[in-house]
């Protein structure tokens, strides 16, 4: 499995989100694939925002994303395997998967979007560990 590179947002009010694929077991590993939306669209998307603490960036673990690897915080880790579906897919924004931390143009852009990221969730899922 390569390293998981992220396509370009184009717009400055569109996002990426997450579908979280379910699984029968809180240990089986994670399998998740991002879609770019627009903030802005007819009918909204539908997708709930994780908050959480991100915990020590050591020791990351990689998830597949779109079939390539992704690394995670440990504490991202459990939260996405606490609160995925066993029976459908999830659809979640999450700030470390869904911006390309690796991009301070981007980072900046969506961090300015974030009230707005988290006000047109359907739902907000707070993570304490």
């Amino acid at each position: 499995m390569g390293s998981f590179s992220y396509e370009p947002l184009g717009d400055v009010r569109n996002i990426r989100v997450v579908y979280i694929e379910p699984a029968l077991a809180a240990s089986d590993p994670i399998s998740c694939s991002l879609e770019i939306v627009h903030l802005d669209a007819k009918p909204p998307p539908c997708y709930e925002a994780l908050s959480y603490v991100w915990g020590s960036p050591r020791g990351t673990i990689p998830i597949s994303c779109d079939g390539k690897s992704l690394l995670v915080t440990p504490n991202l880790l459990e939260a996405l395997r606490r609160i995925r579906h066993f029976r459908y897919t999830r659809l979640l924004w999450v700030d470390a998967i869904c911006i390309n931390q690796d991009d301070p143009m981007e980072r900046s852009v969506q961090v300015q979007a974030m009230r707005d990221i988290y006000a047109k969730a359907a739902n907000v899922i707070i993570w304490l560990g």
